[in-house]
Protein backbone atom coordinates (compact mmCIF):
# COMPACT_ATOMS: atom_id res chain seq x y z
CA UNK A 1 0.00 0.00 0.00
CA UNK A 2 3.17 2.53 1.04
CA UNK A 3 4.39 2.29 -2.56
CA UNK A 4 0.84 2.83 -4.42
CA UNK A 5 0.76 5.72 -2.00
CA UNK A 6 4.34 7.20 -3.29
CA UNK A 7 3.29 6.44 -6.87
CA UNK A 8 -0.14 8.27 -6.13
CA UNK A 9 2.23 11.22 -4.51
CA UNK A 10 4.77 11.03 -7.48
CA UNK A 11 2.00 11.00 -10.62
CA UNK A 12 -0.80 12.41 -8.60
CA UNK A 13 -0.25 14.94 -6.24
CA UNK A 14 -3.50 17.08 -6.62
CA UNK A 15 -5.78 14.03 -6.86
CA UNK A 16 -6.81 11.85 -9.68
CA UNK A 17 -8.78 12.68 -12.83
CA UNK A 18 -11.75 11.08 -13.34
CA UNK A 19 -12.91 10.25 -16.52
CA UNK A 20 -16.47 8.70 -18.29
CA UNK A 21 -15.35 5.37 -19.25
CA UNK A 22 -16.09 6.40 -23.27
CA UNK A 23 -12.93 8.54 -23.24
CA UNK A 24 -10.87 5.51 -22.66
CA UNK A 25 -12.76 2.46 -23.70
CA UNK A 26 -15.04 1.30 -26.14
CA UNK A 27 -18.34 -1.11 -26.08
CA UNK A 28 -18.62 -3.71 -28.25
CA UNK A 29 -21.67 -5.63 -29.14
CA UNK A 30 -21.38 -9.23 -29.96
CA UNK A 31 -23.07 -11.03 -32.82
CA UNK A 32 -26.61 -13.10 -32.46
CA UNK A 33 -26.08 -16.95 -32.50
CA UNK A 34 -29.06 -19.27 -31.45
CA UNK A 35 -29.20 -23.18 -29.64
CA UNK A 36 -29.34 -24.12 -33.01
CA UNK A 37 -25.96 -23.06 -33.51
CA UNK A 38 -24.34 -24.72 -30.47
CA UNK A 39 -22.22 -27.86 -30.94
CA UNK A 40 -21.38 -30.45 -28.41
CA UNK A 41 -18.14 -30.63 -29.14
CA UNK A 42 -17.68 -27.02 -29.62
CA UNK A 43 -14.15 -25.27 -28.81
CA UNK A 44 -14.87 -21.64 -27.78
CA UNK A 45 -17.48 -20.69 -25.57
CA UNK A 46 -20.87 -18.31 -26.14
CA UNK A 47 -20.89 -15.55 -23.22
CA UNK A 48 -24.26 -14.56 -23.55
CA UNK A 49 -26.61 -12.58 -20.97
CA UNK A 50 -26.05 -15.23 -18.14
CA UNK A 51 -23.58 -15.60 -15.48
CA UNK A 52 -21.89 -18.61 -16.80
CA UNK A 53 -21.79 -20.21 -21.04
CA UNK A 54 -24.76 -20.28 -23.18
CA UNK A 55 -22.54 -23.25 -25.19
CA UNK A 56 -20.22 -23.57 -27.61
CA UNK A 57 -19.28 -23.04 -31.23
CA UNK A 58 -16.46 -23.62 -33.45
CA UNK A 59 -15.26 -20.12 -33.98
CA UNK A 60 -14.39 -17.17 -31.93
CA UNK A 61 -15.03 -12.77 -32.41
CA UNK A 62 -12.98 -11.60 -28.80
CA UNK A 63 -9.83 -12.54 -27.79
CA UNK A 64 -9.06 -13.74 -24.29
CA UNK A 65 -8.41 -11.43 -21.70
CA UNK A 66 -11.69 -9.48 -21.97
CA UNK A 67 -14.39 -7.62 -19.99
CA UNK A 68 -17.70 -8.48 -20.90
CA UNK A 69 -20.75 -7.08 -19.42
CA UNK A 70 -23.93 -8.74 -19.99
CA UNK A 71 -26.47 -6.50 -22.11
CA UNK A 72 -29.70 -8.45 -21.23
CA UNK A 73 -30.73 -11.05 -18.42
CA UNK A 74 -28.61 -10.29 -15.75
CA UNK A 75 -28.02 -7.03 -16.70
CA UNK A 76 -25.00 -5.54 -15.67
CA UNK A 77 -23.18 -8.58 -14.83
CA UNK A 78 -19.11 -7.67 -15.32
CA UNK A 79 -16.82 -11.03 -15.78
CA UNK A 80 -13.41 -11.70 -17.28
CA UNK A 81 -13.09 -13.96 -19.59
CA UNK A 82 -9.86 -15.98 -20.03
CA UNK A 83 -10.12 -17.32 -23.20
CA UNK A 84 -11.12 -16.43 -26.75
CA UNK A 85 -15.02 -16.84 -26.98
CA UNK A 86 -17.93 -15.77 -28.95
CA UNK A 87 -19.56 -12.84 -27.58
CA UNK A 88 -23.80 -13.21 -28.55
CA UNK A 89 -25.59 -10.23 -29.55
CA UNK A 90 -26.72 -9.73 -25.66
CA UNK A 91 -23.47 -9.58 -24.57
CA UNK A 92 -21.30 -6.08 -24.27
CA UNK A 93 -17.22 -6.30 -24.67
CA UNK A 94 -15.16 -3.43 -23.44
CA UNK A 95 -12.25 -2.80 -24.86
CA UNK A 96 -9.63 -0.29 -23.41
CA UNK A 97 -8.37 2.44 -25.59
CA UNK A 98 -4.30 1.94 -25.78
CA UNK A 99 -2.57 3.82 -23.37
CA UNK A 100 -4.99 5.58 -21.65
CA UNK A 101 -6.27 2.63 -19.04
CA UNK A 102 -4.59 -1.05 -17.67
CA UNK A 103 -7.20 -3.92 -19.12
CA UNK A 104 -6.76 -5.48 -15.81
CA UNK A 105 -7.43 -2.16 -13.68
CA UNK A 106 -10.42 -1.61 -16.08
CA UNK A 107 -12.08 -4.65 -14.88
CA UNK A 108 -11.38 -4.31 -11.26
CA UNK A 109 -12.82 -0.74 -11.31
CA UNK A 110 -15.73 -2.05 -13.14
CA UNK A 111 -16.44 -4.96 -11.03
CA UNK A 112 -16.22 -2.69 -8.03
CA UNK A 113 -18.88 -1.27 -9.72
CA UNK A 114 -20.95 -3.72 -9.87
CA UNK A 115 -23.63 -3.01 -7.45
CA UNK A 116 -24.04 0.53 -9.25
CA UNK A 117 -24.60 -1.04 -12.83
CA UNK A 118 -27.27 -3.35 -11.64
CA UNK A 119 -28.92 -0.31 -10.47
CA UNK A 120 -28.86 1.74 -13.82
CA UNK A 121 -30.11 -1.26 -15.41
CA UNK A 122 -33.86 -1.60 -16.07
CA UNK A 123 -34.96 -3.79 -13.49
CA UNK A 124 -38.27 -3.22 -14.46
CA UNK A 125 -38.30 -4.97 -18.21
CA UNK A 126 -38.80 -8.68 -19.31
CA UNK A 127 -35.50 -9.68 -19.06
CA UNK A 128 -33.71 -7.11 -17.36
CA UNK A 129 -31.37 -5.09 -19.53
CA UNK A 130 -29.19 -1.67 -19.55
CA UNK A 131 -28.18 1.03 -21.79
CA UNK A 132 -24.70 0.79 -23.68
CA UNK A 133 -24.95 4.81 -23.25
CA UNK A 134 -25.21 4.11 -19.37
CA UNK A 135 -22.06 2.48 -19.10
CA UNK A 136 -20.19 5.09 -21.29
CA UNK A 137 -21.42 8.02 -19.43
CA UNK A 138 -20.29 6.29 -16.47
CA UNK A 139 -17.43 8.23 -14.40
CA UNK A 140 -14.17 6.16 -12.88
CA UNK A 141 -10.88 6.94 -11.16
CA UNK A 142 -7.88 7.09 -14.40
CA UNK A 143 -4.97 7.64 -12.31
CA UNK A 144 -1.33 7.83 -13.62
CA UNK A 145 -0.59 4.20 -15.46
CA UNK A 146 1.90 3.02 -13.13
CA UNK A 147 -0.30 3.51 -10.07
CA UNK A 148 -2.87 1.54 -11.88
CA UNK A 149 -0.33 -1.58 -12.64
CA UNK A 150 0.47 -1.86 -9.35
CA UNK A 151 -3.09 -1.52 -8.06
CA UNK A 152 -3.76 -5.07 -10.41
CA UNK A 153 -0.51 -6.50 -9.32
CA UNK A 154 -1.69 -5.90 -5.39
CA UNK A 155 -5.68 -7.33 -6.61
CA UNK A 156 -4.51 -10.36 -8.36
CA UNK A 157 -2.42 -11.70 -5.66
CA UNK A 158 -5.42 -11.49 -3.52
CA UNK A 159 -7.51 -12.88 -6.63
CA UNK A 160 -4.91 -15.95 -6.98
CA UNK A 161 -5.35 -16.56 -3.22
CA UNK A 162 -8.68 -16.75 -3.63
CA UNK A 163 -8.79 -19.10 -6.47
CA UNK A 164 -6.59 -21.47 -5.16
CA UNK A 165 -9.00 -21.45 -1.98
CA UNK A 166 -12.10 -22.18 -3.90
CA UNK A 167 -10.55 -24.56 -5.60
CA UNK A 168 -9.38 -26.25 -3.26
CA UNK A 169 -12.93 -26.37 -1.46
CA UNK A 170 -14.74 -27.51 -4.56
CA UNK A 171 -12.01 -30.82 -4.40
CA UNK A 172 -13.00 -30.91 -0.63
CA UNK A 173 -16.80 -31.04 -1.85
CA UNK A 174 -16.95 -33.43 -4.45
CA UNK A 175 -15.18 -36.08 -2.40
CA UNK A 176 -17.87 -35.31 0.32
CA UNK A 177 -20.81 -35.84 -2.35
CA UNK A 178 -18.69 -39.01 -3.73
CA UNK A 179 -17.67 -40.30 -0.08
CA UNK A 180 -22.15 -39.81 1.00
CA UNK A 181 -23.12 -41.72 -2.62
CA UNK A 182 -20.87 -45.11 -1.82
CA UNK A 183 -22.11 -45.32 1.93
CA UNK A 184 -25.74 -44.68 0.81
CA UNK A 185 -25.10 -47.26 -1.96
CA UNK A 186 -24.12 -49.77 0.80
CA UNK A 187 -26.96 -49.24 3.04
CA UNK A 188 -29.32 -49.47 -0.21
CA UNK A 189 -28.22 -52.83 -0.43
CA UNK A 190 -28.19 -54.02 3.52
CA UNK A 191 -31.11 -51.93 4.33
CA UNK A 192 -34.93 -52.11 4.28
CA UNK A 193 -36.13 -49.68 1.95
CA UNK A 194 -39.24 -47.40 2.68
CA UNK A 195 -41.17 -44.90 0.58
CA UNK A 196 -40.84 -41.59 1.34
CA UNK A 197 -44.69 -41.43 2.14
CA UNK A 198 -44.33 -43.70 5.66
CA UNK A 199 -40.78 -41.67 6.65
CA UNK A 200 -43.15 -39.24 8.84
CA UNK A 201 -45.56 -36.61 9.35
CA UNK A 202 -45.75 -34.73 5.83
CA UNK A 203 -47.09 -30.73 5.62
CA UNK A 204 -47.64 -28.81 2.88
CA UNK A 205 -46.94 -24.80 2.34
CA UNK A 206 -49.40 -21.98 1.57
CA UNK A 207 -48.90 -17.98 1.08
CA UNK A 208 -51.18 -15.67 3.49
CA UNK A 209 -52.85 -12.66 1.46
CA UNK A 210 -50.44 -10.19 0.59
CA UNK A 211 -53.04 -8.05 0.40
CA UNK A 212 -53.42 -8.50 4.26
CA UNK A 213 -50.62 -6.63 5.55
CA UNK A 214 -51.18 -7.65 9.53
CA UNK A 215 -50.24 -11.18 8.12
CA UNK A 216 -46.95 -9.70 7.57
CA UNK A 217 -46.12 -7.01 9.42
CA UNK A 218 -43.44 -7.34 12.17
CA UNK A 219 -44.40 -10.99 11.86
CA UNK A 220 -42.43 -13.08 14.11
CA UNK A 221 -43.01 -16.66 12.66
CA UNK A 222 -39.78 -17.92 10.54
CA UNK A 223 -41.35 -18.86 6.64
CA UNK A 224 -39.53 -20.56 4.43
CA UNK A 225 -39.57 -20.22 0.33
CA UNK A 226 -36.90 -21.66 -2.00
CA UNK A 227 -35.00 -18.75 -1.61
CA UNK A 228 -34.09 -19.80 2.00
CA UNK A 229 -32.89 -23.08 0.88
CA UNK A 230 -29.12 -22.41 0.29
CA UNK A 231 -27.17 -25.28 2.81
CA UNK A 232 -28.09 -28.11 4.79
CA UNK A 233 -29.53 -26.24 7.70
CA UNK A 234 -32.33 -23.76 8.34
CA UNK A 235 -31.93 -21.50 11.02
CA UNK A 236 -33.40 -18.61 9.86
CA UNK A 237 -35.30 -17.26 7.46
CA UNK A 238 -35.71 -13.86 5.00
CA UNK A 239 -39.28 -13.83 5.38
CA UNK A 240 -41.32 -13.69 8.74
CA UNK A 241 -45.44 -14.13 9.11
CA UNK A 242 -47.87 -13.22 12.22
CA UNK A 243 -49.72 -16.20 14.10
CA UNK A 244 -52.94 -14.14 12.15
CA UNK A 245 -51.63 -15.32 9.05
CA UNK A 246 -51.25 -18.99 10.50
CA UNK A 247 -54.85 -19.08 11.11
CA UNK A 248 -56.27 -17.18 8.26
CA UNK A 249 -54.48 -19.61 5.37
CA UNK A 250 -53.38 -23.07 4.18
CA UNK A 251 -49.67 -22.81 6.05
CA UNK A 252 -49.20 -24.36 9.58
CA UNK A 253 -46.15 -24.26 11.91
CA UNK A 254 -43.97 -27.22 11.03
CA UNK A 255 -41.86 -28.53 14.07
CA UNK A 256 -38.25 -28.21 14.48
CA UNK A 257 -36.45 -30.72 13.01
CA UNK A 258 -38.42 -31.45 10.29
CA UNK A 259 -36.82 -31.60 6.21
CA UNK A 260 -37.90 -29.04 4.35
CA UNK A 261 -37.85 -29.82 0.51
CA UNK A 262 -38.85 -27.27 -2.61
CA UNK A 263 -40.77 -28.86 -4.78
CA UNK A 264 -42.21 -25.91 -7.11
CA UNK A 265 -39.56 -23.47 -8.70
CA UNK A 266 -37.53 -22.67 -11.89
CA UNK A 267 -34.34 -23.84 -9.58
CA UNK A 268 -35.74 -27.60 -9.63
CA UNK A 269 -34.34 -27.73 -13.43
CA UNK A 270 -31.21 -28.73 -11.86
CA UNK A 271 -31.38 -28.99 -7.92
CA UNK A 272 -33.55 -30.58 -5.59
CA UNK A 273 -33.21 -28.63 -2.44
CA UNK A 274 -33.81 -30.13 0.92
CA UNK A 275 -32.55 -28.94 4.34
CA UNK A 276 -33.49 -29.62 7.92
CA UNK A 277 -35.00 -26.96 10.30
CA UNK A 278 -33.54 -26.36 13.07
CA UNK A 279 -36.52 -24.30 14.61
CA UNK A 280 -40.05 -24.11 14.06
CA UNK A 281 -41.22 -22.60 10.42
CA UNK A 282 -44.10 -22.14 7.95
CA UNK A 283 -43.70 -22.92 4.47
CA UNK A 284 -45.02 -21.02 1.61
CA UNK A 285 -46.74 -22.70 -1.60
CA UNK A 286 -43.90 -24.22 -3.54
CA UNK A 287 -42.32 -26.55 -0.31
CA UNK A 288 -42.78 -29.59 1.77
CA UNK A 289 -41.68 -30.54 5.32
CA UNK A 290 -41.57 -33.98 6.46
CA UNK A 291 -41.40 -34.46 10.70
CA UNK A 292 -39.45 -37.87 10.79
CA UNK A 293 -41.24 -40.62 12.79
CA UNK A 294 -40.29 -42.48 15.66
CA UNK A 295 -37.29 -44.77 15.07
CA UNK A 296 -35.73 -42.31 12.03
CA UNK A 297 -33.68 -39.53 12.60
CA UNK A 298 -33.81 -36.00 11.22
CA UNK A 299 -29.92 -35.93 10.30
CA UNK A 300 -30.04 -39.03 8.76
CA UNK A 301 -32.88 -38.91 6.55
CA UNK A 302 -31.71 -35.21 5.83
CA UNK A 303 -28.43 -36.94 4.30
CA UNK A 304 -30.40 -39.64 2.48
CA UNK A 305 -32.69 -37.21 0.77
CA UNK A 306 -29.52 -34.88 0.09
CA UNK A 307 -27.45 -37.52 -1.64
CA UNK A 308 -30.82 -38.88 -3.78
CA UNK A 309 -31.90 -35.45 -4.87
CA UNK A 310 -30.44 -36.01 -8.58
CA UNK A 311 -32.65 -39.51 -8.50
CA UNK A 312 -36.12 -37.93 -6.66
CA UNK A 313 -35.97 -34.97 -9.57
CA UNK A 314 -35.47 -37.97 -12.31
CA UNK A 315 -38.62 -40.03 -10.56
CA UNK A 316 -40.34 -36.98 -9.68
CA UNK A 317 -40.08 -34.08 -11.32
CA UNK A 318 -43.03 -33.04 -14.04
CA UNK A 319 -43.13 -33.24 -17.31
CA UNK A 320 -44.19 -29.80 -19.24
CA UNK A 321 -45.60 -26.51 -17.17
CA UNK A 322 -44.09 -23.55 -17.26
CA UNK A 323 -42.30 -23.91 -13.67
CA UNK A 324 -40.75 -27.21 -13.05
CA UNK A 325 -42.40 -28.67 -9.84
CA UNK A 326 -42.21 -32.19 -8.48
CA UNK A 327 -45.54 -34.46 -8.22
CA UNK A 328 -46.46 -35.57 -5.11
CA UNK A 329 -47.37 -39.57 -5.96
CA UNK A 330 -44.21 -39.92 -7.10
CA UNK A 331 -42.32 -37.88 -4.27
CA UNK A 332 -43.95 -40.36 -1.71
CA UNK A 333 -42.97 -43.30 -3.79
CA UNK A 334 -39.28 -42.54 -3.73
CA UNK A 335 -37.64 -45.40 -1.36
CA UNK A 336 -34.73 -44.82 1.33
CA UNK A 337 -32.56 -47.24 3.31
CA UNK A 338 -33.72 -47.21 6.93
CA UNK A 339 -31.02 -49.00 8.86
CA UNK A 340 -31.21 -49.67 12.73
CA UNK A 341 -31.04 -46.56 14.60
CA UNK A 342 -27.25 -47.31 15.92
CA UNK A 343 -26.32 -47.43 12.05
CA UNK A 344 -28.50 -44.28 10.80
CA UNK A 345 -26.58 -42.16 14.60
CA UNK A 346 -23.03 -43.00 13.18
CA UNK A 347 -24.08 -42.15 9.45
CA UNK A 348 -25.08 -38.77 10.26
CA UNK A 349 -22.33 -37.80 12.78
CA UNK A 350 -19.80 -39.04 9.80
CA UNK A 351 -21.63 -37.07 7.16
CA UNK A 352 -22.26 -34.13 9.17
CA UNK A 353 -18.57 -33.91 10.56
CA UNK A 354 -17.71 -34.06 6.66
CA UNK A 355 -20.13 -31.51 5.62
CA UNK A 356 -18.94 -29.04 8.33
CA UNK A 357 -15.50 -29.41 6.57
CA UNK A 358 -17.09 -28.53 3.24
CA UNK A 359 -19.06 -26.11 3.70
CA UNK A 360 -19.65 -24.68 7.09
CA UNK A 361 -18.83 -21.13 7.24
CA UNK A 362 -17.31 -21.28 10.85
CA UNK A 363 -14.34 -23.67 10.38
CA UNK A 364 -11.91 -24.45 8.21
CA UNK A 365 -11.73 -24.38 4.78
CA UNK A 366 -15.03 -22.17 4.25
CA UNK A 367 -14.31 -19.87 7.16
CA UNK A 368 -11.00 -19.30 5.57
CA UNK A 369 -12.34 -18.43 2.19
CA UNK A 370 -14.79 -16.23 3.39
CA UNK A 371 -12.33 -14.61 5.15
CA UNK A 372 -10.21 -14.13 2.30
CA UNK A 373 -13.03 -12.94 -0.04
CA UNK A 374 -13.89 -9.85 2.41
CA UNK A 375 -10.12 -9.08 2.30
CA UNK A 376 -9.83 -8.76 -0.97
CA UNK A 377 -13.05 -7.03 -1.24
CA UNK A 378 -11.52 -4.46 1.40
CA UNK A 379 -8.30 -3.81 -0.66
CA UNK A 380 -10.38 -3.60 -3.46
CA UNK A 381 -12.34 -0.90 -2.33
CA UNK A 382 -9.32 0.41 -0.54
CA UNK A 383 -7.07 0.75 -3.54
CA UNK A 384 -9.96 2.00 -6.10
CA UNK A 385 -10.65 5.34 -4.05
CA UNK A 386 -8.98 8.16 -5.04
CA UNK A 387 -9.24 11.88 -4.09
CA UNK A 388 -10.48 13.40 -7.42
CA UNK A 389 -8.42 15.70 -8.64
CA UNK A 390 -10.11 19.53 -8.95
Amino acid sequence: MSHIDELIKKHCPDGVEFRAIQEVARILRGVRVTKRDLLVDGKYPVVSGGTGYMGYIDNWNRESETITIAQYGTAGYVNWQVQRFWANDVCFSVIPKEGLIDNRYLYYVLLNKQQYLYEISNRNAVPYSIEREKILSTRIPVPHIEVQQEVVMVLDTFSKLKAELEAELEARRVQYTHYRSTIVDELERTAPLEALASVGTWYGGGTPSKSRYDYWNQGTIPWVSPKDMGGIEIVETEDHITEAAIKGSATKLVPATSIVMVVRSSILDKVFPSAIARIPVTLNQDMKAVVPRSGLLPDYLTQVIRCRGDQILKQARRSGGSVASIETAKLMAFKIPVPALDDQRRVAEMLGRLDALANDLRIGLPAELKARRKQYEYYRDRLLTFQEAT
